[in-house]
């Protein structure tokens, strides 16, 4: 009975993986020119289990990767502005296959999408229809992103980047611009692709950046992503001139071919995330291991997206010591890779005087020792972002200095032929080579400038703004303490300058009375001189309004410039902090690389005191070894010596003569002549033979030394001698060709 349940429980949840496919309603608001309202979205969600996506190994999906793929459930009255509400929106966007699904989560605007086969982005409605033409989902029904590593950029609060390692099976037709390629039902894994996405206060997404490998020698896609990555997988990769330039082409055609490499699928890291980010910063702290060749592994391969893997040594004699020089890298998100987990990701972020390079992504895998077997250096997140023309490594700061080679020399042909395209056409389209511009950006940015002085000769300018429409404005965003101590500031200002004008009031008033007295009033004896009224100074006929006024104007002038001169001061200090912060910041890093460096200084004192203790113990055993063999040697030429003495006596006591059977007696028989020992040595290259003797088939037996076939003192018999005098001190040569001296 439990046999017969567990089976019937089996056959229940297999039907419930096989049947439909559930659906989730979700309202988003659609804005554009003809409509306004809330459309319906009804998205696709497998309601089968994760276990039975593969009859064929129910648990396969146990020892997969994390699978990451969202699914909707936010709306635009739902926008959270903080990390965590960018995440979620983020996840948002990819399950609508970036939004091909439901593009009213794209800005119709300012939306537009930079990829690397593009030497201009895409608007809104290039990007839709080119998604809708190439139809990866109807291609890969099983599209699955599997995105990770979902982080908020350092330099922009509003940009999220993540990770992806595409895969899915190709179940369907591909149509490609030039040909419709049939399904091969082959599994793509693609490398991972870096994605970053920025949102609008509203929510929507302004710039889509995507297709940007990480690491050319994961997958089976050859290094490609996107419609490259599918048509490898269909049978028609792309051409190494749409990948690489030109003398990278060259030197793949006449090097040695890149096979993708084996990840590690192991469930964990060798040692902890904390120890494996300062292992990653130990190398980074060593000059890319520069200063410190020990911490990198014998097998060590180092590549980038156009330089081939190259060993250990190649590394550290062309490429270790221009990785960072002359630059300032801002280092950021270390992290594990959850597929790989030998593996140290980190965002770089170059600086240097006049150079402000593009986000890059660099890596670092360990083996089970700690030694760093391979990294993967300068590949570009984001080419819109600095002024390096969005090429990574030294070759940006070389751009930005105006000391690149040619784009040739740099960038695949299409991108170096767009770029040409881009230059040539920039007088008329205002925008420049490296610029990632739509048009509609372009008028926004180059206005037409405006006449001075109309038909009517009045002139043109803009009339300046009112008191009103001056104070209407609404002052920056400010802390509450911050103020506080304005509102404090303006208070104490307006009380002094009411102050002072009481204070002027009442001298006013003083003189006009002082002026008003008997005393004042009589007349001098003496005649009143007459003066030019040219020289009569004005100010002395003001009336008292009219100083009052003058007073007033004074105070306000004065608490003008206080308040100019107190947000000046304000400025400075603001700028003062920020310049103190910097600093700090500086200074962290630089106590993190030294930090780093100390603690791979230590471990590389520890590994050579450990490598000291285990030579001195192997020469120890070595010398036991050898010693031993020695004693042995000598036994076995002892055991040896006294067996042919032993196999002589026995031969003259046993030989028996057969000429005198008849004589009634036995006579001894005859030995071979021994020849008087002599004072010659064997020639070089030539083995001799001791205490030797000839057979009767010519051969000669006895005890061979310096040969590279036997070992000393062995007994040997050789083939029947062919040429030479059979005697001591003579060098003879057997049928087949060796020669022995005859000690």
């Amino acid at each position: 009975m439990q046999v017969c349940a567990v089976l019937a429980a089996f056959w229940v949840v297999s039907t419930a993986a096989f049947q439909g496919t559930t659906w989730r309603r979700s309202e988003a608001k659609v804005v554009s020119a003809n409509h306004k309202g809330s459309t319906t979205l009804l998205y696709a969600e497998s309601s089968r289990p994760p276990f039975f996506k593969d009859l064929r190994n129910p648990f396969a999906a146990l020892a997969k990767g994390p699978r990451s793929n969202p699914q909707p459930g936010d709306t635009f009255a739902d926008f959270d502005p903080s990390p965590s509400g960018l995440v979620r929106r983020t996840k948002l966007v990819l399950a609508t296959d970036l939004g091909l699904q439901d593009p009213s989560l794209l800005d119709d605007q300012e939306f537009k999408c930079i990829s690397p086969g593009l030497d201009q982005p895409l608007g809104k409605t290039d990007y839709i229809a080119a998604g809708r033409f190439f139809d990866l989902r109807g291609t890969f029904p099983d599209l699955d992103y599997r995105a990770h590593d979902f982080r908020i950029d350092e330099t922009d609060p509003k940009t999220v980047r993540l990770t992806c390692r595409v895969t899915g099976t190709m179940r369907g037709e591909l149509r490609l611009r030039t040909a419709n390629l049939p399904p091969t039902n082959i599994v793509m894994f693609c490398p991972p692709e870096a994605v970053s996405m920025t949102f609008n206060d509203q929510g929507k997404v302004t710039k889509l950046c995507m297709g940007f490998c990480m690491d050319r020698q994961v997958g089976n896609t050859q290094g490609t992503t996107g419609v490259q990555a599918a048509a490898t997988i269909a049978g028609q990769p792309p051409s190494n001139w749409e990948l690489y330039p030109g003398l990278s082409v060259v030197k793949r055609f006449f090097g040695r071919p890149v096979t993708p490499i084996v990840e590690n699928n192991a469930i964990l890291a060798p040692f902890p995330e904390t120890v494996m980010v300062q292992l990653a910063k130990g190398v980074l702290g060593s000059n890319m291991g520069l200063e410190d060749p020990t911490l990198l592994s014998n097998d060590f391969a180092y590549s980038t997206p156009f330089i081939a893997p190259v060993s250990k040594f190649s590394f550290l004699s062309n490429y270790a010591a221009e990785e960072f020089a002359n630059i300032d890298p801002s280092l950021s998100h270390f992290r594990i890779d959850p597929y790989n987990p030998t593996r140290v990701w980190v965002d770089v972020k170059p600086s240097a005087p006049g150079y402000e390079g593009a986000p890059q992504s660099y890596s670092f895998t360990f083996d089970d020792e700690g030694f760093c077997t391979r990294v993967t250096a300068r590949y570009v997140l984001d080419p819109s972002i600095g002024n390096g023309g969005g090429l990574g490594g030294p070759d940006g700061y070389k751009y930005a200095l105006n000391d690149a080679p040619s784009d040739l020399l740099t960038r695949p042909l299409p991108e170096a032929v767009g770029r040409f395209r881009k230059k040539i056409l920039s007088p008329i389209t205002g925008v420049g080579v490296d610029d990632y511009k739509l048009p509609g950006e372009v008028k926004k940015i180059i206005p037409p400038k405006p006449p001075t002085v109309g038909p009517n000769g009045k002139s043109m300018a803009p009339e300046p703004l009112s008191k009103l429409q001056s104070i209407s404005r609404e002052p920056p965003q400010q802390d509450e303490g911050t103020r506080k101590a304005e509102q404090e500031k303006r208070v104490r200002a307006q009380k002094r300058a009411q102050q002072e004008a009481r204070l002027q009031a009442e001298q006013q008033q003083k003189n006009q009375a002082s002026l008003s007295a008997p005393s004042l009033q009589k007349k001098p004896s003496y005649a009143k001189p007459t003066l030019n009224p040219m020289f009569v100074n004005p100010k002395a006929t003001l009336t008292a309004a009219q100083k009052a006024a003058d007073s007033k104007k004074l105070v306000e002038t004065r608490n003008v410039e206080t308040a100019k001169k107190k947000a000046e001061a304000k400025r400075q200090k603001k700028i003062e902090q920020k310049r103190v912060e910097e600093e700090q910041k500086r200074q962290a890093v630089s106590r993190d690389l030294k930090q780093s460096k100390s603690i791979s200084q230590e471990q590389t004192r520890l590994r050579k005191d450990q490598d000291g203790k285990d030579f001195e113990k192997r020469r120890r055993k070595a010398e036991q070894v050898k010693e031993a063999a020695k004693v042995a040697a000598e036994d076995r030429r002892k055991r040896q010596e006294a067996a042919l003495d032993a196999l002589s006596r026995a031969v003259k006591s046993a030989t028996i003569s057969l000429f005198r059977l008849g004589s009634g007696r036995d006579e001894p028989d005859e030995l071979p002549e021994q020849t008087p020992p002599t004072s010659k040595k064997a020639p070089p290259g030539v083995p001799a033979i001791t205490r030797w003797r000839q057979n009767d088939d010519g051969s000669v037996t006895g005890l061979i030394s310096g040969s590279l076939n036997f070992r000393s003192g062995e007994r040997v018999t050789t083939s029947p001698i062919s040429s030479g005098k059979v005697q001591a001190g003579e060098v003879v040569r057997t049928g087949s060709g060796s020669r022995y001296f005859l000690a």
